[in-house]
């Protein structure tokens, strides 16, 4: 294997719990990640208290390591003042950077924490170069690419000019990460909060029964790090921090040794934790069912106990990863001086005692080197040493091993220093008003035969698939004014397409944009549309939404996990609405999990999963992506009053027939309930 030698790079580890700090940087790790006790998206995992932190802090620090904590979460209204107190713990602490999800606590921190660098979470679903670039326009220094990309579309994305992380080993999401509401629907835990239940892991069959087939196997791009990093990668993640310490010290080994040139060895981590192996198929595209696997016995049963052992002996002991450079002076009738210091800029002196006249053997150069190099136990190794001694002089090697360890505590503490960022104390501006209800009701269409024309002026707007009003403009012309624009929510190597298509649009009069992700955002702006949130873009609190009228929105559609309670209490001058009838897309994917027992041909472009329960979920594809949607159809006809705060209510329509249609638009004007198995989906139970 060629030695790689890139101008700059960063191997990041996961940290689910202290001992995972230790297995990382004492196998060559450069950053960790991390979450404290609530808001971040591994709930689950141990996660770390204020004063595990600070010793994290401390220790990475001390041994060069940088420390970035997750709060890649969506937030409630209610844990507004948590993310305040946690952002102030932040900048005590003096991290590095926070990874973060929701547009709203982005703004937060830009606010009261402007000194710690912003990371994009995966959770924020870029995965164009529109999208980075809009990030960066937002200050954020980096973004976490999505899984799903591949090497072509990340050395698009890399043009942005902004840094690029992307995983590297770990486990793979069924669905885009940040449009998943299968956990939050079916178990009520929300994977945009970090409480996923994993339900894709269970049995999900496109055809014959039991089958698990929304479970990916783990992704290993670790033998293709040279590829990434050729493709404008900077940070390599490696995804994990519900794992054990073990698992952490083999990826990151592995990592290690690919980027120093040599064989990573893959059985051990297989053998670690794998699901029936791994994949990577998506940086190529090469999407098949060989890209699938479960969790089974044999990968259990295959991290014996002796590897486990042999994997934590390699992070017991502290590793030399700091070079530093010495300079002892020593001269008669003065007493010795020793100096270190590191290329950090930090230095510690010590004085020591005045030499004797050497009655044997005088010290040399040699013999100092010798002694005062030893620096085993410490993060510390030396990279050179000078000596100015006169002859004929001694000292005794007790006081030069003193001076030496008081040399190196010195360092220790400088280095290991905290250096606290600036907080800002948030100043609460006056509550807004809220918006007048208006409780007009929007339409959003697959297709244009779904469209029933006679309920036209009874439709505050009415939106339509990119393609299908492209291809009908003509026939909507009398409807222009009404007319919203719906791109397809992933753009994954037709971005470009995307903006050409929007560009006609424009041109032909369609004025407004519904947004299904960040970099829509972008195009929209530079194209001159009426910008119109969706419900993809995760708006949960009255910050994000105050964002997006910073951002010029007219209005937006709030999160299906939010409950109808917490809804009352969000402020906003911004017209809000939601989704209010039809069947909700659970999870956004760009694997078919059809393709798992049937053809294209076969499946003609609607299919259906079977749970274990059996339950049906149908299944669509489009655009290069699918989507899977709920067995129930939503539908809070019935319950519109409760909703005392929303300003507007919007069908989905998907995959009915046009009577089917026109059935749900009648009975939802008429307040009615249809016969169909329906939900009230999370807007009375909510969502952990």
């Amino acid at each position: 294997m060629t030695r790689i030698i890139p101008s700059r790079y960063e191997l990041l580890a996961p940290a689910g719990q202290p001992d995972c700090v230790r297995a990382a940087l004492n196998n060559g790790a450069d950053s960790i990640y991390l979450g404290m006790k609530a808001l971040n998206a591994r709930r689950n995992a141990k996660n770390f208290d204020y004063s595990q932190l600070k010793e994290t802090v401390e220790y990475c620090h001390l041994n060069g390591a940088k420390v970035y904590l997750t709060l890649n979460t969506i937030a409630f209204d209610e844990e507004r003042k948590q993310v305040i107190e946690t952002l102030q713990q932040a900048c005590e602490l003096g991290l590095d950077a926070v990874i973060v999800q929701d547009i709203g606590v982005a703004s937060l921190v830009k606010q009261v924490a402007p000194e710690l660098r912003l990371h994009g979470s995966t959770q924020m679903s870029i995965h164009t170069r529109k999208g980075a670039e809009f990030l960066k326009e937002q200050g954020f220094s980096r973004v976490v690419l999505s899984r799903e990309m591949s090497l072509e579309e990340i050395r698009n994305v890399a043009k942005a000019g902004i840094e690029l992380e992307a995983f590297v080993h770990g486990a793979l999401c069924m669905c885009v990460s940040g449009q998943c509401y299968m956990s939050g629907m079916l178990g009520g835990r929300s994977a945009n909060r970090g409480m996923c239940a994993q339900p894709c892991r269970l049995p999900f069959s496109a055809g014959a029964p039991g089958r698990c087939d929304l479970s990916l196997k783990d992704l290993s791009a670790v033998q293709r790090i040279p590829e990434l990093l050729d493709a404008g990668v900077y940070s390599l993640k490696i995804e994990g921090r519900m794992k054990r310490p073990e698992y952490v010290a083999a990826a990151v080994s592995a990592c290690k040794a690919v980027v120093d040139g040599n064989q990573p060895n893959m059985e051990v981590l297989q053998s670690v934790f794998s699901r029936s192996g791994f994949t990577d198929g998506y940086l190529d595209q090469k999407l098949s069912p060989q890209m699938f696997g479960v969790r089974s016995k044999e990968d259990v049963t295959a991290a014996s106990a002796k590897l486990l052992k042999q994997l934590e002996n390699t992070y017991q002991k502290p590793t030399a990863r700091i070079p530093v450079w010495m300079k002892f002076q020593l001269k008669s009738d003065c007493p010795s001086q020793l100096t270190l210091w590191d290329q950090d800029g930090n230095q510690a002196h010590v004085s020591g005692v005045v030499p004797e006249t050497a009655k044997h053997v005088a010290l040399t150069e040699e013999k100092l080197q010798s002694s005062l190099g030893k620096l085993g136990g410490t993060a510390f190794y030396l990279k050179q040493f000078q000596a100015e001694l006169e002859d004929g002089l001694s000292l005794p090697v007790s006081v030069l091993n003193g001076m030496r360890r008081e040399a190196v505590q010195q360092l220790e503490q400088k280095r290991s220093a905290i250096h606290p960022k600036t907080f800002f104390p948030i100043k609460e501006s006056k509550i807004p008003l809220t918006p007048p209800k208006i409780t007009s009701l929007r339409v959003e269409f697959e297709r244009f035969d779904q469209i029933p024309l006679e309920f036209m002026d009874q439709f505050e707007w009415i939106g339509l698939k990119l393609e299908e009003l492209s291809k009908y403009i003509t026939k909507l012309a009398p409807w222009k004014q009404k007319l919203v624009v719906i791109p397809p929510r992933a753009m994954f190597g037709i971005e470009q397409q995307v903006i050409q298509q929007l560009e006609i649009l424009k041109q032909q009069g369609i004025e407004d944009l519904l947004v299904q992700n960040l970099a829509q955002i972008q195009i929209g702006k530079q194209l001159g549309y009426r910008l119109h949130g969706g419900f993809g873009l995760n708006i949960a609190n009255s910050m994000s939404i105050a964002q997006l009228e910073e951002w010029g929105f007219q209005d937006c559609v709030v999160s299906p996990e939010l409950t109808a309670k917490q809804m009352k209490i969000l402020k906003s001058s911004l017209p809000c609405g939601i989704l209010a009838g039809g069947y909700l897309p659970l999870m956004l994917t760009r694997n078919c999990p059809i393709k798992n027992q049937k053809t294209c041909r076969q499946c003609k472009r609607q299919s259906w999963l079977t749970d274990r329960k059996g339950k049906r979920f149908r299944v669509a594809c489009s655009d290069g992506y699918s989507e899977i949607y709920n067995s129930d159809c939503l539908w809070i006809a019935d319950r519109i009053d409760d909703f005392t705060n929303i300003s507007f209510f919007t069908l989905k329509i998907t995959l009915e027939t046009p009577e089917q249609s026109r059935e749900m638009v009648q009975n939802f004007l008429q307040k009615q309930k249809i016969e169909l198995p329906i939900t009230k989906g999370l807007y009375y139970r909510g969502v952990l």
